[in-house]
């Protein structure tokens, strides 16, 4: 008996850009694989918010 898996190529990206939901302008962190949105998080080498994220972009 041989069973099979099937192997799915994931390709986690990441990308650094700024929320622009309010004035705060807060640096953050995406990362996705391919259309599923896995986390967004505060950017802490961003030079204002440096990873502080005010509570809109939590909401994300």
């Amino acid at each position: 008996m041989t069973t099979s898996s099937r192997q799915t190529k994931t390709r986690e990206l990441t990308y650094s850009r700024t929320c622009n939901l309010c004035e705060a302008m807060c640096g953050i962190v995406i990362k996705h694989d391919g259309e599923k949105v896995l986390s967004i998080k505060g950017d802490k080498d961003d030079p204002f918010s440096k990873g502080y994220i005010c509570p809109k972009a939590t909401a994300l």
